[in-house]
Formats: C-alpha cells, structure tokens, sequence
C-alpha cells in the first residue's frame, strides 16, 4: 500500500517530534503493508510551527531517510498546503512542495468554514499546472453538514482524499462511505502523526475490500497513488 498524506517528518509541524518516533511509526506501516510513503508537513503561510521552509524540510528529510534506511519503506517527500492566495506563486517559485515532485498537490481548509475565495485559489492552481486533491473531505463541518458540498471540488475535476482513521468515527465514516458508493473518493491515506492517528492502512483497505471488492481496494491504496509517484 502507498500512503500520500502523513506527518513522520520530525520537528516541522505538530506530527512527530523526534526521529526515533518517526521510525516507530514507520515501523509499524511497514510491518501493515504499507510500502511507499510521501511525508506532508503542513504548510501554512507566516505561521509559526507550520511553515518549515523547503529547505529545512529536505534537509530534515536526508537525515531521516537514512536514519531508517533499514525499513523498507521507499519516502517521497511534499507538503499539505492550507489554502492560501498565493500557493499558485509559491508552488511555481519552488517556495512550497507538490506530492513527490509531481504536479499533484495536497490542499487542505479551514475545518469550520469555507469562502468562496477559496474556489478561485484552487483554479489559480490549478491553471498553473497542478492536479489538486483535497485532504480529508470527510472531516470539514462544512461537509458533514452538507454532503453534497464535495460537488463544488468534482465538478472541477479535483481528487479527493479520505483518512483512514476517519472510518472510526460514525460522522465521518457516513460521508466516506457515501463517497465510496457514488466513486468519488481517489485515495485514503493514514494522515498519521502520532501513536494515536497511527501509520496503518490494512484495517481501512480491509474494509474497503470487504464491502466494494479488491478491485476498488487496489485502486485507493495502490494504483491511484502510484500514479503520483510515476
């Protein structure tokens, strides 16, 4: 399984703080299946804790790669961008990061509320270049009160992406699991940044098997992602 969307890279965000809990971490997807992973720290713009510069970040993870050479588990890195006016410019100034060195990239919200400003952000990034998914759907108030909100981001041909550990919760599995009946979900990744929102994915593909057949289970945890990777 790949994972697009985690936060094991140490000391830049609020996930992991240290390189030895980013190895447990690792540890532990490698021994549940996973094989690939793109670390996302968040990027949020002139704040403090959230907006690691490009180079810190590489530079950090250098160091972690080969402190967990061991594991096999192949690392990407990119970010998770919280909406912004100017990602479009700072995504082609290399100031912030696509997934892997592609031209796919993570956005993420304001949990609460959405403005309408919004949509044009995304189709300024989205004339730059950029095929755009949108993290965990299922998790924005906005959504959870109006499933069919998500229609805004389809209808421009933007991705979706679902947290695994969101099917533990009965709100946001609903909206999952809607997601899933009418196909519009493109991946689930573990969003992981700690022991308690852990680096697993095989209970989430279980379910999905279980429910909507291999088939669809490989395209979320495995062809959808490596598409990105290519």
């Amino acid at each position: 399984m790949i994972c697009i969307h985690s936060h094991l890279l140490p000391g830049v965000d609020d996930g992991v703080r240290t390189f030895e809990e980013a190895r447990e971490l690792l540890y532990e997807g490698y021994r549940d299946g996973i094989t690939k992973a793109i670390l996302t720290p968040h990027f949020v713009n002139r704040t403090a804790g959230y907006d690691s510069s490009v180079e810190n970040n590489q530079a950090t993870f250098n160091k972690l790669k080969e402190y967990v050479s061991d594991i096999p588990i192949e690392l990407y890195l990119g970010n998770e961008l919280f909406v912004d006016p100017k990602l479009d410019e700072m995504l082609l100034n290399k100031e912030v990061l696509s997934l892997a060195d592609s031209k796919y990239v993570l956005v993420e919200f304001p949990m609460r509320n959405y403005k309408d400003d919004y949509d044009e952000i995304l189709y300024n990034i989205r004339i730059s270049g950029y095929q755009i998914i949108i993290a965990h759907p299922e998790r924005y108030l906005f959504v959870q009160n109006d499933y069919r909100f998500v229609d805004r981001w389809l209808k421009e041909g933007y991705l979706l992406q679902s947290n695994a550990n969101s099917l533990n919760k009965n709100i946001t599995k609903k909206i999952i699991t809607k997601l899933l009946d009418k196909d519009e979900l493109s991946f689930i990744a573990t969003d992981s940044h700690n022991k308690e929102r852990p680096f697993k994915l095989g209970d989430a593909y279980k379910f999905v098997e279980r429910r909507y057949g291999k088939e669809r289970a490989e395209d979320l945890f495995v062809n959808n992602p490596q598409k990105i990777l290519i």
